[in-house]
């Protein structure tokens, strides 16, 4: 969703700041999906500020889907509203059974 978002021809701040972004020389973040950002909840919840935080999923134009840290619940919000926006990246785990 967040290659997608950056390179549509509309502004979408918060997955063009987790799509640039560097640390440890790793270049790979991304903006979470709805359903990566319910992961995250029922898995990680303190690493969380108890805010809501935008997803990479979108419902419409006007209206992307968003992530609640207080209660775990999903709505779907303006995009013109300011959330707080968690980047990702995928580590695959080389370890076998």
């Amino acid at each position: 969703n967040t290659r997608s978002l950056v390179e549509s021809e509309h502004s979408h701040p918060a997955a063009e700041w987790a799509a640039g972004l560097e640390i440890n020389g790793h270049r790979d973040f991304y903006l979470p999906s709805r359903r990566e950002l319910r992961l995250c909840w029922v898995n990680a919840p303190e690493l969380f500020a108890e805010k809501w935080y935008w997803s990479s999923t979108q419902c419409s134009p006007s209206l992307a889907w968003s992530q609640g840290f207080v209660g775990g619940g999903q709505l779907s919000s303006h995009k013109d509203n300011e959330l707080r926006a968690r980047a990702v990246r995928r580590v695959l785990s080389t370890s076998t059974l």
